[in-house]
């Protein structure tokens, strides 16, 4: 599972800074790892809250490798082809319409799934691109009261679940 500050349409990942890398407004602790995980895994799985500053055309700087430039583009830079799977948020769910890891497709992240009480409209006033829907969109159920306290005891600082938090 990656996080990130930021996560582009092709699901590339950055970890380390916003702005450029000689002129920045924001620098952040490090990878964690995300690069080896990103060039190797065999499935991604990324995390974020749906915020338009961190969903991005193009990331400001790429230190995790989704399907960099788009189909075939890992395989042409030395890594395995399967990119990134799914983004969940803390809205939808999105996925990546490639259907053999990143060799075919648009490797786009696409809408698949929505939250209770969100709509398409509202997702897409935060994407930046022109976001496909999935013809199967699926409304996710909320979590049971099992799932919420398993999130409790995972998350008991409240850590990952504050808004606005880089």
């Amino acid at each position: 599972m990656f996080q990130a500050a930021q996560i582009d349409r092709l699901g590339n990942l950055n970890t380390i800074l916003v702005g450029t890398y000689s002129n920045w407004s924001r620098r952040f602790p490090g990878t964690g790892g995300n690069i080896d995980g990103g060039a190797s895994a065999g499935r991604m799985l990324s995390t974020l809250p749906l915020e338009s500053r961190r969903f991005r055309d193009r990331v400001d700087f790429i230190t995790t490798a989704g399907y960099l430039e788009g189909p075939g583009a890992r395989e042409a830079a030395g890594l395995r082809p399967q990119g990134p799977n799914v983004c969940v948020t803390t809205m939808c769910v999105f996925r990546f319409d490639t259907t053999d890891g990143g060799r075919t497709g648009s490797c786009e992240m696409y809408l698949d799934g929505l939250f209770d009480g969100v709509s398409v409209e509202d997702v897409k006033s935060i994407v930046p691109w022109d976001l496909q829907v999935s013809s199967d969109l699926v409304l996710v159920p909320p979590p049971t009261d099992e799932e919420l306290d398993t999130i409790n005891e995972l998350d008991a600082e409240r850590v990952y679940r504050v808004p606005g938090r880089y």
